[in-house]
């Protein structure tokens, strides 16, 4: 067997090892970010299904008649709700009476009360073994069931009332939804996989080619390959390079879901992932924290009070803030997600894209060129007073939302002067492109950049950078400033 032979049968053997490796680890991976979120999902709903009874519910119930029918129906009427807004299975709560367990609280199988077909109060469960690790243990119990009740995974949280005895809160979600989740991570994988097993055996073949060849164009091939995979970032700070990474995929997330009607936890959870992932000092993006907090004198609620304030913020977000001007309800929404510190890290972020969230999906637009945080980051002590000077005055906003109102009408008088400038400055009308509002933002921070730093940070060619930057430099947004050699770019004063 010749050399050239040999190397291509060794390659093509690393890259199967390879490419099934990349194919089981993405598979994994995906896999379990999908059931951690799943889960986390569960945990909240749990919760808030303690917080559709009294606190003091289960401390009443010792028989049939301990619950009338009226309230109970308002219990399942609740859930039932709860079920259709989160995308949940069922809703229950079990007590362990005896050698029984009997239902406290139900949801209707067709999520409608009126229907009379969830179990009745006091019913015996038909399989309480199914309890006996919760109620074993007294911890928190995840599993996946396959049953009459159909497929899908379920989380029983235990507790006691005032006589000791055992009660439960059960949620479930279908299967279905993680099942095709799973079966398009599958497939994506798959087809990764087969991508990287066909591209790697096609450079191998490249490789043994070139064998027929001399040594020294094998030499360098390899010193080309190594300098075109070892290309490093030109920012010295990785974590600030991703924050701003974050920080510009947060603003494409929101711009994106603009027109979304109804925000949800996971939509929350979601964009902290987006804008906090990698950057975090303590606690886990996209989940609600589980720790205390404090932030400067202030002390946010505890954590085991975080999901429930969401829920009503999300309530009011949903439901009552059209009734407001766009620049009061997403004011309001700021500081009141800056008062429940519902992270442990990167609430002020959050804060902030939510409030810009609240703006675009109201159809207040300010062109996208700048946001608010520009007036937010000019002055940060300012803004921290806002913030503390609101609960200084015993929660009254209205201070709070002069100081927003002001940072709005200071932002669009800024966008004003630009356009009049295009306006003056520009024969044509010259319609932003994403690329060319990131590197205006880029400029705005910075002050001027060379042109290499322009085509590192937006990672785009020399090309690509000069045909973002001559309609800016013909417009009179960018000037070019110094020599034609050592020559930097910045923005043009309005």
């Amino acid at each position: 067997m010749t050399i050239k032979k040999k190397l291509l049968l060794a390659v093509g053997l690393i890259v199967i090892v390879l490419s099934g490796t990349f194919t089981a680890t993405s598979y994994f991976t995906q896999r379990r970010q999908l059931m951690e979120a799943l889960d986390q999902k569960l945990r909240v709903a749990v919760e808030l299904a303690r917080a559709n009874v009294p606190a003091d519910y289960h401390d009443h119930i010792t028989g049939r008649d301990s619950v009338t029918a009226e309230e109970f129906a308002r219990i399942v009427d609740r859930n039932n709700h709860l079920c259709l807004q989160l995308g949940l299975q069922y809703l229950w709560s079990c007590m362990e009476v005896g050698d029984g367990v009997v239902f406290t609280s139900a949801t209707s199988p067709g999520k409608d009360v009126r229907k009379n077909d969830q179990a009745a109060f006091f019913e015996l469960h038909k399989d309480p073994r199914s309890f006996d690790t919760v109620f074993a243990t007294m911890q928190p119990v995840f599993s996946s069931f396959r049953n009459q009740w159909g497929r899908g995974r379920m989380l029983l949280s235990p507790d006691r009332n005032r006589a000791g005895s055992k009660y439960c809160f059960g949620v479930s979600v279908s299967s279905d939804e993680i099942d095709a989740a799973l079966g398009k991570t599958l497939r994506q994988s798959l087809g990764l996989g087969a991508a990287f097993f066909v591209i790697g055996m096609l450079l191998a073949l490249q490789v043994a080619k070139r064998l027929d060849k001399t040594v020294n164009e094998i030499g360098v091939a390899l010193n080309d390959l190594a300098a075109e995979n070892g290309r490093e970032l030109a920012a010295a700070d990785l974590r600030s390079s991703r924050e701003v990474l974050n920080y510009f995929a947060g603003l494409r997330h929101v711009e994106k879901h603009a027109g979304k009607s109804v925000i949800r936890h996971e939509d929350i959870f979601e964009l902290h992932r987006i804008l906090a992932g990698g950057v975090m000092d303590q606690g886990e993006a996209g989940h609600y924290r589980s720790i205390a907090v404090r932030v400067g004198r202030h002390v946010p609620p505890a954590a085991g009070d975080v999901s429930g304030l969401m829920f009503e913020l999300l309530e009011w977000w949903n439901r009552k803030s059209g009734e407001l001007s766009p620049v009061l309800s997403s004011a309001i929404l700021h500081y009141r997600f800056e008062h429940v510190h519902p992270f442990a890290d990167g609430n002020g972020r959050t804060g902030r894209a939510l409030a810009l969230w609240e703006l675009y999906r109201r159809g207040f637009d300010t062109h996208h060129i700048f946001s608010v945080d520009e007036y937010y980051w000019e002055d940060r002590p300012g803004y921290y007073a806002a913030l503390d000077a609101v609960r200084v005055a015993g929660e009254d906003l209205s201070g709070w939302l002069e100081y927003c109102a002001e940072g709005l009408r200071q932002t669009l008088e800024r966008v004003w002067m630009r356009v009049r400038a295009l306006n003056v400055k520009s024969s044509g009308r010259l319609v932003l492109r994403p690329k060319q509002e990131q590197l205006l933002k880029l400029l705005r921070d910075h002050g001027t950049m060379e042109p290499a730093e322009i085509w590192a940070a937006l990672e785009i060619s020399k090309q690509g950078a000069m045909d973002l930057l001559r309609p800016l430099l013909d417009a009179g947004l960018v000037a070019k400033i110094g020599s034609k050699k050592s020559g930097r770019y910045t923005l043009c004063p309005p």
